[in-house]
């Protein structure tokens, strides 16, 4: 398919060359359709020679105008047409992730055949981690002495060897050719040699070369019929060479692995497996101290695979700021994001600065690396970002990132029994403490935990680690020899080993859109298992109706699992709202935004605890009014454009209808909802709407835009966009009364298609944004906010010239702290401005205008 799609762009650039030639031999000589023939060939890249072409057979050689026409159509056709069309077609099946080639194929006749499904989609796609906890948990279940257990083991140890868990690996492989002959044949043969194979790998990653070559000599002595097993023996072959050859120089570097390749007779047909070999060369390189050679290493994979830095953003961002990767497209970006990794690791190394296309280019990675289970790539990408700013004296930048660092962890539960991976983030952590030092200057306790040791993050861990206790004692129940030494690696109780860390208080995602957990519907399906950007579920079973609730949310929500968790804890023989509301105070974001209104989720959680005595029985019942609200959060997130329901929709669900129990909850605990909602709106929908947001021409000229919250913007726009749909399109009152209705209790429709700028305004929606303006300078606030436009609206004259302090410096505060509302602290501490002002400015929270309210009535 691939080869044909080429074929067809060579057609469409070249066919209508003769056919242009044979028209114009015909009508006007060999000459003359030689001159054309040369405009042809030489737009757009040889403009210059191409217009002298032009000029010539016009008024030299008497060529019609329109044989120049149609010649210079035809080409500019392709250049700016046809040629990106098809470019972006044969980069796509280029990035396309190669068959899943498992042999022996796995038939389960246990009713396990399902979940065996999932876990070898998601081995496919490149989710390595997840696929081996699938493994695992289908192992638990599964009964043991049948005929499929050797390749469900083999299965297990492959995708432990891709996760990086070489120890467990190697254990599996034992396990799978334990009682097989020394010369088996068929079935039994193909298992024997791959799992040969994979312990060849397993022990030659864990530095064990004679041991891998022990593996490696066995399987290539069996005798099986399998091409797709021989070529994964020559690919282990090339791989054991690498690992015992001196690669210190990029000559080393080429020599060995040509030499390699050569001697296995190996071609680039599979370049996923070449690449792998090429950045774990390259990071040889770099621990030799050959920096350049290690950025050629890497440069040079993300240049096969067509990735550049300048354009890597625009592939993978979605409108509303989200991550969007098609699972097909997984491998590639992931092998992407490895190489951007050991680039700027090398860049670091050479002290050469970050161009902005690769500042970009590292931003987007480290999303990736978020999405696609490579969490210790996106941790060493953001401190070698973090020791970047450093350098340059940026450290409030470097602090960030250093934050965001320290939220990434695996918590794969196989990864509590790999010591070496535990190793390597407690090294990590501990580089990540020094740079946090250098940032701030303050000295942090050693670290000796691999694990992230917030308060929210430490409960994600000891779940998890607990969930994979549970895993390994049935692991061992069934295959003591093969699961025992792993059951003993497993790391102690992590709530002592947490205690001696500082607890810190929770921080932000690392996601550049509303929510981390919204990503594309075909790499987040219903059949992952959770990763480490989901709060955990309960140990229990899930009671019968969680399965419809979370069909009902879209996907599985880890924050109506945190719920039911809440609940089971209090003992009490429900779910509902005031469950979700403790649920959403641990939740990253939404409890940074409750933390700031000073609520407290211990306070919340005993005053919930108060409300209900603890119940006999042991099943919890789904109170209605949870439904209701998950149906109003799946309506915020349709408006959103999100996939799912996240956490941040269930929090603006439960304020925007404030007679649910969750909001009494609030209430109680002393927070303002409408506070709530003013930040919740701002902080999780506000991005995305100011993307969909348009220009408002005229109209933006007449309330001076730059003034304008994002709200007003949004109403002002909703009106034009109203305005469109009428023959006239002229803007009137009622259409912006209609806009400042619409945003009243729930999220704007998405912006129309039409064009605003032909929209003109009428004199008296005229008289009411002039009106907006000068009530938000009357009232000394710097942002025209939708108030403002509802006063005018209603006619209501201003009070006068402005008395008192103005909000200016305190929006422009609030913009500069990155923040799109605005705090009766930034009202009480900013005392300066500069001159170029936010679009859209910050808005003010009812708590915010209160004081300033305050402020002028004392200045006054």
């Amino acid at each position: 398919m691939g080869g044909a799609v080429t074929v067809l762009s060579y057609l469409v650039r070249w066919l209508p060359l003769p056919l242009l030639a044979a028209v114009c031999v015909h009508d006007l000589g060999w000459w003359r359709a030689g001159v054309l023939l040369l405009i042809y060939v030489c737009l757009p890249q040889h403009w210059i020679v191409g217009l002298l072409a032009t000029a010539a057979a016009l008024f030299w050689l008497d060529v019609s105008y329109r044989y120049l026409v149609v010649a210079v159509i035809c080409r500019l056709a392709w250049d700016l047409g046809f040629k990106i069309v098809f470019a972006r077609l044969i980069r796509a099946r280029k990035w396309r992730n190669p068959p899943t080639l498992l042999a022996p194929r796995l038939r389960c006749g246990h009713g396990l055949g399902k979940r065996v499904g999932d876990a070898e989609r998601m081995a496919g796609i490149g989710l390595a981690g997840a696929a081996t906890d699938a493994y695992l948990s289908i192992i638990a279940d599964h009964p043991a002495g049948s005929s499929c257990d050797r390749t469900l083991l083999l299965r297990t140890a492959e995708a432990a060897r891709s996760a990086g868990d070489h120890t467990l690996a190697a254990e599996l492989c034992t396990a799978a050719v334990r009682g097989v002959p020394r010369d088996p044949t068929g079935r039994e043969a193909v298992i024997a040699v791959r799992a040969h194979a994979i312990r060849a790998a397993a022990c030659a990653g864990l530095g064990d070369l004679d041991e891998a070559a022990r593996s490696l000599r066995e399987a290539q002595r069996i005798t099986q019929p399998s091409r797709v097993t021989e070529r994964y023996v020559q690919w282990t072959a090339a791989e054991v060479r690498l690992a015992g050859r001196r690669v210190r120089t990029w000559d080393e570097l080429s020599a060995e692995l040509g030499g390699a390749l050569y001697e296995q007779k190996l071609t680039l047909r599979e370049p996923f497996r070449f690449h792998r070999l090429v950045i774990s060369l390259g990071w040889r390189l770099l621990e030799a101290g050959d920096d350049q050679g290690a950025w050629r290493a890497f440069y040079l994979v993300g240049e096969e695979l067509e990735i550049t830095p300048a354009v890597s953003w625009s592939w993978v961002e979605k409108p509303d700021g989200t991550v969007q990767v098609p699972a097909k497209h997984s491998q590639a970006w992931r092998t992407f994001t490895l190489a951007l990794a050991g680039e700027v690791a090398a860049m670091l190394v050479r002290d050469e600065a970050l161009s902005a296309d690769y500042s970009a280019a590292a931003d987007a990675a480290t999303n990736l690396a978020w999405y696609l289970d490579e969490n210790l790539t996106g941790a060493r990408m953001l401190l070698a970002r973090a020791q970047f700013d450093l350098r340059h004296g940026e450290a409030a930048e470097a602090a960030e990132r250093i934050r965001w660092a320290r939220r990434f962890a695996d918590l794969d539960l196989h990864t509590f029994t790999d010591q070496r991976r535990q190793v390597a983030w407690v090294r990590l952590r501990r580089q990540l403490a020094e740079a946090s030092k250098s940032a701030s200057g303050v000295e942090e306790p050693p670290v000796t935990s691999p694990w992230p040791v917030t308060t929210a993050e430490r409960e994600l861990a000891e779940a998890a680690r607990d969930r994979a206790e549970e895993l390994f004692d049935r692991l061992v129940a069934i295959y003591p020899e093969t699961f025992g030494p792993a059951r003993r690696r497993l790391a102690p109780r992590l709530d002592i080993e947490l205690a001696t860390e500082p607890e810190a208080e929770p921080e932000a995602e690392p996601e550049t859109g509303p929510e981390p957990e919204i990503v594309d519907a075909t790499l987040a399906t219903p059949g992952d298992p959770p990763t480490a950007k989901a709060s955990p579920p309960t140990a229990e079973a899930d009671p019968p109706w969680m399965e419809l609730l979370m069909a009902t949310a879209g996907d599985r929500c880890w924050t109506l699992l945190l719920a039911l968790d809440q609940a089971r804890d209090l003992g009490h023989g429900h779910v509902g709202p005031e469950h979700l509301v403790l649920a959403l105070a641990r939740d990253g974001d939404c409890a940074e935004i409750l933390a700031g209104l000073d609520v407290a989720a211990d306070d919340l959680r005993a005053l919930v605890a108060s409300w209900y005595h603890r119940a006999e029985t042991t099943a919890q019942a789904l109170d209605p009014h949870l439904t209701a609200l998950v149906r109003d959060a799946v309506t915020i997130a349709g408006g959103l454009g999100a996939t799912r329901v996240s956490a941040a929709h269930l929090l603006m669900a439960v304020v925007a209808n404030q007679r649910n129990a969750g909001a009494a909850v609030l209430r109680a605990g002393g927070a303002d909802l409408d506070e709530i909602r003013v930040r919740a709106d701002a902080t999780f929908a506000g991005p995305v709407q100011q993307r969909r947001a348009g220009p408002l021409f005229t109209a933006g000229e007449i309330v001076h835009q730059h003034r304008l919250t994002l709200p007003a913007w949004l109403a002002i726009g909703h009106g034009l966009d109203n305005a469109i749909a009428e023959p006239g399109r002229v803007l009137g009152v009622e259409h912006l009364a209609a806009g400042a209705d619409a945003y009243t209790g729930r999220l704007l429709p998405a912006a129309g298609s039409g064009n605003r700028g032909t929209v003109r305004v009428s004199r008296q929606a005229r008289a009411a944004l002039t009106g907006a303006r000068l009530g938000a300078d009357s009232a000394g606030e710097w942002g025209i906010d939708l108030e403002h436009l509802r006063r005018a609206l209603r006619s209501e004259a201003p009070a006068g010239p402005a008395g008192g302090p103005s909000t200016r410096a305190a929006c422009k505060r609030a913009a500069r702290r990155g923040e799109r509302f605005v705090t009766p602290e930034d009202i009480r501490e900013a005392s300066t401005f500069e001159e170029h002002d936010p679009v859209p400015v910050p808005v003010l929270t009812p708590a915010a205008r209160r004081a300033h309210e305050r402020d002028r009535s004392r200045s006054s």
